[in-house]
């Protein structure tokens, strides 16, 4: 539980803050792919507590930071200032009963069907997914103007 915690309270801090410096996308393409690998690589450690608690807080750090960009900036960014809430209810919308609701029925036929050792295929495969749509996700952060004084516009 500490894993989880501490690892979603930093990525939810540390990784927007890095996306207002470099911009959205590359934050969500290097933390797709940073969940991705934490995701695997806690699916096939065996007991090894150290270890465990590492790549816990790793995949944390890094899905937290997902959903807070997602649900935050590129929502309202992407949309017209009338839309924001909106846009952010249909994305929590959505993820509330694709995760709360229908993710935990697959998973629980995965465990059933194939053995509880594969459930965490099925965010590994998700992560991939969502790696492949922040690869096509637009820029959104808005660029700063050069206010340097010797700068005329």
């Amino acid at each position: 539980m500490s894993a989880i915690g501490l690892g979603a309270t930093m990525g939810t801090l540390a990784l927007p803050w890095l996306s207002d410096l470099i911009g959205r996308k590359p934050v969500m393409v290097f933390s797709t792919v940073g969940a991705l690998i934490s995701l695997v690589l806690l699916a096939r450690t065996g007991a090894h507590v150290p270890l465990l608690f590492s790549l816990l807080f790793m995949v944390h750090f890094f899905n937290n930071a997902l959903i807070t960009l997602t649900v935050g900036p590129l929502c309202s960014e992407s949309v017209p200032a009338g839309l924001m809430a909106t846009a952010s209810g249909v994305v929590i919308a959505v993820g509330e009963l694709f995760g709360g609701g229908v993710a935990p029925v697959l998973v629980g036929q995965v465990a059933q069907r194939i053995g509880i050792e594969h459930i965490l295929w099925l965010p590994c495969i998700m992560m991939g997914f969502g790696w492949l749509l922040s690869l096509l996700t637009r820029e959104t952060r808005p660029r700063r103007r050069d206010l340097r004084p010797d700068r005329r516009e």
